[in-house]
Order: structure tokens, then C-alpha cells, then sequence
């Protein structure tokens, strides 16, 4: 009896107060959304590290890149813990600042007029592929340009959805 009388109350609870199981099921996809966001800002410092050391916009560009990566890591963390929404927002703002920055920061790059080329990496056994780029071509920052659609479409996506 004692046991039907705890799980009535709790039925009972659930219905006076259903706003709960949403706000945690915003929070599992707010948390969902900030884990992408640092797997996509940790792939875009590492194609920034890998691709773009010879560049002249590479010191700028791989603090961006990091400090991106240090952002979207503490979003995570908060998110992950049911963290204030207003820290949150505040969070995702700084993001997003340093995101629109870092995007300024490639476009230069695909519109510079100083061209380089740093030669060529070897894969292994005879493989070789070309990684320089023209810095005045867009080609040369193509995949950059995408990594980063990608992660505004998520960043975005986060800033709607805590609105």
C-alpha cells in the first residue's frame, strides 16, 4: 500500500510540474549541440595546425582557432552540467564573436594578393601531395570556408535554441 501511495505522489508531481522533462530533454539537446560544436572547433584548429603553419596569418589564425577550441570546450562543460542559461548565452555570444572574427580572418586569406607555395608532403611510399596554395586563390581555403558553414550552422542553430 505504502508503495502505491509514492508512486501516485509521483504521478501527481509530474503533473503539476511538466515543464521539467522538457527542460531537461532542451538541456540533453543543448548538450548534444555543444559536443558537435567542440568536435567541429577542435577540427578546424587541427586543419588550421596541419594545412596552414606556412601561411603568414598563421600565428593569428591558430590563436582564433584555439581560443575557439577553449570556448566550445567551456560550453560543453557547462551545458554537459545544466549550467544558467544567461552563462550559456553569454557563451555562445563570445563564440560566435570570436567565430564572425576567425571568418573575416580566412576571407583575407582567400583574398590576399601575396602567393606562396611551401612545397609538397610526403605520405609515405612515394606518395606526395601538393599543399601549397596561391594564399590569392579561394581554392587554398576552400576546406576552411566549409568547416566553418558547418560550425556557424551549429553555433546558430545553439543561439535559436537558447532564445
Amino acid at each position: 500500500m505504502k508503495t502505491a501511495f509514492v508512486a501516485a505522489s509521483v504521478c501527481c508531481l509530474g503533473l503539476m510540474f511538466p515543464g521539467q522533462s522538457a527542460q531537461a530533454e532542451s538541456f540533453e539537446h543543448i548538450d548534444g549541440l555543444a559536443v558537435e560544436l567542440k568536435a567541429q572547433a577542435e577540427a578546424f584548429r587541427g586543419e588550421v595546425r596541419q594545412h596552414y603553419r606556412h601561411t603568414p596569418q598563421y600565428r593569428h589564425l591558430y590563436q582564433d582557432a584555439t581560443e575557439m577550441a577553449r570556448l566550445a570546450d567551456h560550453l560543453h562543460e557547462v551545458a554537459h552540467h545544466g549550467g544558467n542559461i544567461r552563462h550559456l548565452r553569454s557563451d555562445v555570444a563570445s563564440l560566435d564573436r570570436t567565430f564572425h572574427h576567425v571568418e573575416e580572418l580566412v576571407d583575407q586569406m582567400s583574398h590576399s594578393d601575396h602567393g606562396y607555395d611551401h612545397g609538397s608532403l610526403s605520405f609515405g611510399r612515394g606518395h606526395r601531395r601538393s599543399v601549397g596554395f596561391r594564399s590569392g586563390s579561394s581554392s587554398g581555403v576552400s576546406h576552411l570556408k566549409r568547416q566553418l558553414r558547418a560550425m556557424e550552422n551549429t553555433l546558430h542553430h545553439m543561439q535559436d535554441d537558447l532564445r
